[in-house]
């Protein structure tokens, strides 16, 4: 572990290093808001990605990441390569909903942001709104949410896998690995959810470019 000063010490994991730069994407909503900045500075000094989880509840409040957080990491981590990965209720989006999405994407049109992830639906709902991101060289990730199964997607420039549920923290289900060996013959892929270093291991295997880890890949020990 490679720690940093303080009264405890966040580091990432060793088997982190033996991937090559770029491909790690570090989850920082795995490690506690006060730390979450220093864990930007650390993965980015290493050469890892910094994922970004923005979560909406159904009244429209940011439960992950907060668009404030976002700005602040990147005006303190100015080198860092952020993911960004959307989670909104597909089935109950209201108004207060739309207005936190909105909020979030407005944010990663300010940022130095490479990918951002959503569900299908929502890249209907916000396709106004990611054309701006587009416009700054972002690239559109369509989530695949277990108990999918695509064999291609369609107006996205990579696919987000997801191993877990979004949003919760379940045991990954290696068997959705299965689908990244399809999706990567046509696109960018990326896996996200409870991986670990057996798991991206396996997913580079599969095809992934990208490997979203997050309680597997922080260490804060006293």
């Amino acid at each position: 572990m490679t720690a940093v000063p303080g009264t405890s010490s966040l580091g990432i994991a060793r088997w982190a290093q033996t991937f090559e730069p770029g491909i790690i994407s570090g989850s920082v909503y795995a490690v506690p808001v006060s730390r979450r900045t220093e864990a930007a500075r650390i993965l980015t000094s290493q050469g890892h990605r910094v994922h970004v989880d923005f979560i909406v509840s159904d009244d429209g409040q940011a439960v992950g990441i907060t668009p404030e957080e976002l700005l602040r990491m990147s005006e303190q981590v100015p080198a860092a390569r952020f993911d960004v990965h959307l989670i909104i209720p597909d089935q109950a989006i209201t108004e207060p909903v739309l207005t936190a999405a909105a909020s979030a994407i407005h944010a990663v049109s300010q940022i130095r942001a490479e990918t951002f992830a959503l569900s299908a639906q929502a890249m209907e709902t916000f396709a106004d709104l990611l054309r701006s991101l587009r416009d700054r060289s972002v690239s559109i990730w369509a989530e695949v949410p277990v108990g999918t199964d695509p064999s291609v997607i369609d107006g996205a420039e990579g696919a987000l896998v997801m191993l877990i549920e979004s949003g919760t923290r379940n045991e990954a289900d290696r068997s959705q690995l299965r689908k990244v060996v399809t999706l990567a013959e046509s696109t960018n892929v990326g896996i996200d959810g409870g991986v670990t270093a057996e798991l991206a291991v396996e997913g580079l295997a599969a095809g992934a470019s990208v490997v979203v880890s997050g309680r597997a890949l922080f260490e804060l020990t006293k």
